[in-house]
């Protein structure tokens, strides 16, 4: 994946979490890695940008649905396939973590 591609993911990102709950926020930062090109194995060729690890599941946007999905990789390191919702950050973060504290 070209790198562009990769940095446009990295600014969806910042702009993502600069709305999520400071609860939120502070969880997925620390489950953050370095942006990469991850294969989808039933869509040979395709790919998605995986930002973080949660509960050993990938994070990642779907260029082509524009949202943000969670899935665990296969044995080789790919989604086994791409998920079909187009889930803002603070969806995934909430199916995750739940909601945050009131305080």
């Amino acid at each position: 994946m070209p790198e562009p591609e990769i940095s446009l993911v990295t600014s969806r990102l910042a702009a993502d979490m600069a709305s999520l709950h400071p609860q939120h926020r502070a969880a997925l930062e620390s489950a953050l890695i370095r942006p990469r090109a991850v294969g989808v194995s039933d869509s040979p060729g395709e790919l998605v940008v995986a930002v973080a690890v949660l509960d050993e599941k990938l994070l990642y946007w779907s260029d082509i649905e524009e949202g943000w999905e969670l899935e665990a990789p296969d044995g080789r390191g790919n989604i086994p396939s791409r998920g079909c919702n187009q889930f803002e950050l603070r969806h995934v973060l909430y199916q995750v973590f739940g909601a945050p504290d009131a305080s």
